[in-house]
């Protein structure tokens, strides 16, 4: 076992609410009495690695100004490191109600940082 003060779990608001329902300690509560009416999107977070591309620089919006994204989409997120596409991208019938969210770890974390040339 590990001794701690506290567990937190990250889940969407429909696991949550199946979690209190089915938990006999969780159901007992008032504040979860209504978690069944809860709804939320299930997210999936995958990190890609690219090949590095060329460098491109004065990027704005980010901690860092420079990233090795392919130049196509250095310059669609030129103003911000975070790129939200929304649901029907690409006429995939299957992902009608699917979005997702692109981030250049490269202009937002120190340990991802394209080293000045």
């Amino acid at each position: 076992s590990i001794e701690c003060d506290a567990i937190v779990l990250a889940v969407g608001a429909v696991a949550a609410g199946r979690l209190a329902s089915s938990s006999p300690a969780l159901s007992s509560l008032q504040t979860t009495t209504n978690f069944d009416k809860l709804r939320g999107v299930t997210c999936v977070a995958v990190r890609l690695f690219l090949v590095p591309s060329s460098t491109s620089f004065n990027l704005q919006g980010g901690a860092y100004d420079r990233t090795q994204l392919p130049a196509d989409m250095a310059k669609a997120m030129f103003d911000s490191p975070v790129c939200v596409c929304g649901a029907g991208i690409g006429g995939i019938d299957e992902l009608k109600e699917t979005g997702f969210c692109i981030y250049d770890l490269q202009r937002m974390h120190d340990e991802s940082k394209v080293k000045n040339e």
